[in-house]
């Protein structure tokens, strides 16, 4: 159907395939991964571990 298409990477609109599909598969990693260094920053900044770091960026 789409002999033509010199791309050949046309995908259906709806589908495990489609745009929106590709583009959710996408963003949900990297939206765990944000979640994921939030939880690790935040737990560390209540341990201490990041503490001294941002008291002497606060003292400069």
């Amino acid at each position: 159907m789409f002999a033509d298409d010199p791309i050949g990477d046309r995908q259906p609109e709806t589908g495990p395939f489609s745009f929106r599909s590709r583009l959710i598969g996408l963003i949900e990693p990297i939206e765990n991964m944000r979640e994921f260094f939030l939880r690790k920053s935040a737990a560390a900044i209540r341990y201490g571990q990041l503490g001294n770091l941002f008291s002497r960026e606060q003292a400069t």
